[in-house]
């Protein structure tokens, strides 16, 4: 969704590519879970810390961990090239109406990409690397920030949502008031979530 400004007709492909890309991956999911049952069985992959492990060397040996870890290599850096490709993206769309929308807004001519705003969300990251040299903490803090932007966006909707015409709805089924119960239940579910994090980290920070 990130990039929807540098997609062809992306009201059109956008949606198709979403629904693809669920359906493929369910598929694939399916079969990988089918393929390791079948494989070793259902016990030993239940008495197992590293289940695909364990069937890679039941079927290639020992060298299935190596295998296993390359490909898992290749997708974490699949995963950071994806986030710093859509981040700079939202860096970039941010900008627009702040003081930084020169520097973070700038494309380069030679490449048409947002360069600075790649720079930038580059330089973050490493910074909250070193300062965040734990995994897990680095993962409940993602988790903060993450559901922390999904609740303002949720009260954002509300918000709107309140200031419009109650009498506009048509089906006032679904609705609470002029705001869509979706959205209500989705800002509940996201506050309990962010509760409990926070609730994750102050039980650490008093230990």
């Amino acid at each position: 969704m990130r990039l929807k400004e540098e997609t062809i007709d992306s009201e059109t492909n956008i949606p198709k590519a979403i629904i693809y890309s669920i359906i493929i991956s369910t598929i694939l999911y399916m079969l990988v879970s089918y393929g390791a049952v079948h494989a070793i069985g259902w016990d030993k992959l239940a008495n197992s810390n590293t289940p695909l492990v364990t069937v890679a060397n039941t079927l290639i040996g020992n060298s299935g961990y190596t295998v296993l870890w390359i490909i898992s290599l290749f997708a974490i850096f699949n995963t950071l090239l994806l986030v710093m490709l859509t981040n700079s993206r939202l860096l970039y769309s941010l900008s627009f109406g702040t003081p930084l929308e020169k520097y973070l807004s700038y494309i380069d001519p030679s490449s048409n990409l947002p360069t600075n705003s790649i720079i930038t969300h580059t330089l973050l990251s490493l910074l909250f690397l070193f300062l965040c040299p734990n995994l897990e903490n680095t993962a409940v803090g993602a988790n903060i920030a993450i559901f922390s932007l999904f609740l303002l966006v949720n009260l954002s909707l509300c918000k709107k949502f309140s200031d419009s015409d109650s009498d506009s709805v048509h089906n006032k089924i679904f609705y609470l008031g002029s705001i869509p119960l979706n959205i209500i239940i989705s800002t509940f579910i996201t506050l309990i979530i962010l509760a409990i994090s926070l609730y994750q980290v102050f039980t650490k920070m008093i230990k």
